[in-house]
């Protein structure tokens, strides 16, 4: 057997919608002929699933489209929001802190401008 005979036959990813909307690949031949639900292109727009694919072309939904397909997936589970890092809960205590301390601020500024007004004027005469 010589080298000519060993040697692989470069390959090529090919993409495809499966019968869910999803967008697989798989490596074929570089003189395969594409189906019709089959594209040589490389995907560059990420298209939001579920795809189609016409003409060559990958053709995704809007991502308002995407979220109400995925909702309806079988295997479908609502994502639950991350919990705050121990930063980020720090970072919202001094939110709070800072608010109040405004407050209460704004309240002695209040109180010093009232009994600026009430107090009695007096000389600085000895």
């Amino acid at each position: 057997m010589d080298n000519a005979q060993t040697q692989k036959v470069p390959q090529v990813p090919m993409y495809y919608a499966d019968n869910h909307g999803h967008l697989r690949s798989k490596l074929v031949p570089q003189d395969y002929v594409c189906q019709a639900y089959e594209t040589l292109e490389m995907p560059t727009n990420s298209p939001y699933e579920p795809v189609t694919i016409a003409n060559g072309h990958v053709t995704g939904v809007t991502q308002e489209e995407h979220e109400a397909w995925q909702k309806q997936q079988p295997d479908y589970v609502e994502p639950t929001p991350p919990e705050p890092t121990d930063e980020q809960k720090g970072l919202t205590a001094l939110a709070v802190e800072n608010a109040q301390l405004k407050q209460q601020l704004g309240q002695l500024q209040q109180a010093v401008t009232a009994m600026a007004q009430t107090a009695p004027i007096t000389g600085g005469s000895k």
